[in-house]
């Protein structure tokens, strides 16, 4: 992966630039052979390509979470002819569907910045207000599998994730979801939302916004030291007014040094 790609995932302690890569293959062992085998092919695939090749590690990321969470996870699944990112299952017949999303900025800006970012340049530039963006993604999330639902009396949940250059607040999640033009009113068959965010992060360029400005600034390389408890925290909203509610899920973290599973996960039924 080229060096924005490393760059905006962040260097973790004591490795080197290739710190996506190597933590690939723990999030991998919480999968079953079939499963590994998706990821590596996307990978290959993705070798050239930044955006999917992130988004596709952030897919793996929400699966190897809900595994520690104690969940099975299925990338992938083909349910009547559609294949949302995950089915997760615990104790046999707690289950629910997911896809994930990241969220960036408008592509006219995001060109100037990943230009400005290669050429080791300063970007400095307006960013519109992201809220009605945001909305909009999350929108077309909750309608993506909203019949599959309904069909199948199935929770179903969104995760999104935001880039480094379009940062998602708590607040906005809020905004978005819940009060009377919230989309969990719209949505019931929504179950909830799981907000994606770094903790802390450590990256080759600096981020600096005043005000509705945005400065992307180019750093050296990053000290090694990085607080030890830094990874991805996983915010998570309910809807209230769910039709299909999945009533254990909650906030937490996965590590960026978070172990392999000590336990090989069987093969998909």
């Amino acid at each position: 992966m080229s060096n924005n790609t490393w760059a905006a995932f962040g260097i973790l302690p004591g490795r080197d630039e290739d710190s996506v890569q190597s933590s690939i293959p723990p999030a991998l062992s919480y999968l079953c052979e079939r499963d590994q085998r998706a990821f590596a092919k996307k990978f290959s695939e993705q070798s050239g390509n930044n955006d999917q090749a992130m988004h596709t590690f952030r897919e793996l990321l929400a699966g190897a979470f809900m595994a520690r969470q104690g969940y099975t996870p299925f990338y992938e699944p083909s349910i009547d002819g559609l294949t949302p990112d995950w089915l997760f299952r615990r104790a046999g017949q707690e289950e629910f569907i997911a896809d994930v999303v990241n969220f960036h900025v408008a592509r006219t800006i995001e060109s100037k910045l990943e230009r400005a970012f290669d050429e080791g340049q300063t970007w400095c530039g307006e960013i519109p207000d992201q809220s009605q963006r945001l909305h909009s993604s999350l929108w077309e999330k909750a309608g993506k599998y909203k019949n599959l639902a309904a069909q199948k009396s199935m929770p179903y949940v969104v995760f999104i994730f935001g880039w480094l250059n379009a940062i998602i607040e708590p607040d906005q999640v809020e905004t978005c979801l819940v009060g009377a033009e919230g989309l969990f009113n719209d949505y019931t068959t929504l179950s909830g939302v799981y907000h994606m965010r770094e903790r802390t992060y450590k990256t080759k360029a600096e981020v600096i916004c005043i005000g509705t400005q945005m400065i992307l600034v180019p750093k050296e390389r990053p000290p090694s030291l990085l607080d030890a408890e830094a990874g991805y925290c996983f915010d998570y909203y309910a809807n209230p007014k769910a039709s299909y509610p999945v009533r254990w899920l909650s906030n937490g973290a996965l590590a960026y040094r978070f172990p392999a599973c000590s336990d090989q996960p069987t093969q998909r039924e």
